[in-house]
């Protein structure tokens, strides 16, 4: 499937938005029957449930039994991986909001994936319609800015220096600016803060973006467990407590015990 961002740059951006949204979920507590936040990407609950944010009312967030303030459900993501709050409605495609619907929010990873996939296209075109010159980026940096529009949206408030920053296709000012964007309700939040830094990093001046490694990229074949991979793919040498390690941390959205025929296994 062709996406705006090159396939690697776009690969990046849903890299990023994965560690910087955190893809908390509403888990439902049996004990109280209260929805409570899970930073725990892939809880799997019977009750799970995955927020969606209706941009016509900004400030509220859908929840199973109604919706919440944005400012309340922010305030309960403090300390977690994200001050993301889900996804926008508007930027999903019509598949997408009809499956999300149909299943009452109790959405898989699969949908998710394909949720941040609709997201990251449609954000980008709009920002691209603007800056062209985001294309000729390193994915790292297309990434970092598709992380930054998804969380602000195409048009964030205050965007004055960033925009002119994006313009002028000036790495340093961009670095700089990117730090701007870290309050809410006017108060600087920690969680913000380390998001920007995380963001703004590939902008870094007197540095140079790390290179994009080289991944391969191996099939789940019918049979196949993580233990009979690591047979056919291990480094020489590398143990299967080190191979476990590098396949998690280069597939976080894989259940590496439950895999699937069909399934793709980065192994950098």
């Amino acid at each position: 499937m062709s996406h705006i961002l090159s396939e690697a740059a776009h690969e990046e951006a849903r890299k990023q938005l994965i560690r910087n949204e955190g893809l908390v979920r509403l888990l439902k507590d049996s004990a109280s029957g209260q929805w409570k936040y899970s930073s725990e990407a892939f809880a799997e609950a019977d009750e799970a449930r995955y927020p969606v944010y209706d941009d016509k009312d900004a400030k509220s967030i859908w929840l199973p039994g109604g919706s919440i303030s944005y400012e309340t459900w922010a305030k309960g993501l403090q300390g977690k991986p994200t001050l993301g709050y889900g996804m926008r409605y508007d930027l999903l495609s019509p598949e997408l909001q009809k499956e999300y619907l149909d299943a009452k929010g109790a959405v898989g990873m699969e949908w998710i994936l394909a949720g941040l996939d609709s997201h990251i296209d449609s954000i980008m075109a709009q920002v691209l319609k603007r800056h062209p010159k985001i294309t000729e980026m390193n994915p790292l940096q297309q990434g970092a800015l598709a992380s930054f529009f998804y969380n602000l949206g195409p048009s964030p408030a205050n965007k004055e220096t960033l925009e002119a920053a994006l313009a002028a296709n000036d790495m340093a000012k961009i670095h700089s600016a990117l730090a701007l964007y870290n309050k809410m309700g006017g108060k600087i939040l920690p969680g913000l803060v380390a998001r920007r830094e995380r963001e703004r990093a590939p902008f870094a001046p007197h540095g140079v973006a790390p290179a994009v490694r080289n991944v391969n990229t191996y099939t789940v074949q019918s049979g196949d467990t993580l233990w009979k991979i690591w047979k056919k793919n291990a480094k020489s040498g590398e143990s299967w407590e080190s191979f476990t390690a590098r396949v998690k941390q280069a597939n976080p959205v894989l259940n590496p015990d439950n895999l699937k025929v069909g399934d793709k296994v980065n192994l950098p």
